[in-house]
C-alpha cells in the first residue's frame, strides 16, 4: 500500500508550535509562533500520528491488531 502524503494526514495529540522559517516571516507579526493542527514531514510525532489514523481505519474496516 502506498499512501501519498501519509504523514500529513496524522492528527497530533500534543500541542506543537513552530517558528516562522527564514524568508516567510510575517512583517506584521515577526515574533509569532504557530500551533500545528496536523502533522508535518520531519516532525518527531508524525509517524505515530499517522500510525494512529491508519490503525483506527483498519480496525474499523474489520482488521484485527
Amino acid at each position: 500500500m502506498d499512501v501519498k502524503t501519509a504523514f500529513l494526514n496524522g492528527i497530533l495529540k500534543d500541542e506543537v508550535y513552530v517558528g516562522q522559517p527564514p524568508g516567510f516571516v510575517s512583517k506584521q507579526y515577526p515574533d509569532y509562533v504557530y500551533a500545528l493542527d496536523k502533522a508535518l514531514y520531519g516532525l518527531k510525532q508524525a509517524p505515530r500520528a499517522w500510525y494512529d489514523v491508519l490503525s483506527q481505519f483498519l480496525v474499523e474496516s474489520g482488521f484485527q491488531k
